[in-house]
């Protein structure tokens, strides 16, 4: 799918969510930002790197449909995967791996299919570690975000853990210069 294709839907996309939720947009676009920086600090080429950027924006793409979250919330992965499975497209074909799967957990205690270990596609194991930071560095200081990942660490994969944990700074310097332009925009960290 060429750039043009994924940036149209990336926008249309982003534009309903920012309709239904402002702060999920900001999130999505957080979780996208940490995501690619992630992606280049695994060396992954730029296009790869670029892939996961788009597949993170679109991570909880499911929740723009739900009205009552106590209640579905969880659902919100499976309504994510229908949403992006349905546009006949490679990176929106990952991007509703991701949306299933984000959620799941290394040992096996995520949801919705208890998947555990590889059985993870790394990509979401990707999404799920920044998305943590994300959620957690609402309310927290980087450095307690950071121990309190480490006191979750069984629920990721160990060696993207310890790229996480070892550049943290980086992770925290991105964060920084995400708030202060919340545009989602092509990064680059070499």
């Amino acid at each position: 799918m060429n750039q043009n294709v994924t940036s149209i839907i990336e926008s249309c996309f982003s534009a309903i969510e920012n309709q239904r939720s402002p702060i999920l947009r900001q999130h999505e676009a957080m979780v996208g930002t940490l995501s690619f920086v992630f992606a280049n600090l695994m060396n992954f080429d730029y296009e790869y790197a670029n892939t996961i950027r788009f597949v993170a924006n679109l991570h909880d793409i499911g929740k723009i449909i739900i009205t009552d979250e106590t209640e579905l919330i969880n659902d919100h992965t499976n309504l994510g995967f229908n949403i992006l499975n349905s546009i006949n497209h490679e990176k929106t074909y990952i991007a509703a791996k991701v949306a299933l799967h984000h959620h799941e957990c290394w040992d096996g205690s995520g949801y919705p299919h208890k998947l555990s270990g590889d059985n993870i596609p790394i990509e979401a194991r990707i999404v799920s570690i920044c998305d943590t930071y994300d959620h957690l560095r609402a309310t927290v200081i980087h450095d307690s975000a950071v121990q309190a990942i480490i006191k979750i660490s069984e629920k990721f994969d160990p060696e993207l853990l310890t790229v996480f944990l070892t550049n943290s700074d980086t992770f925290n310097a991105a964060y920084k210069a995400a708030l202060n332009n919340p545009i989602p925009l092509i990064i680059s960290t070499k």
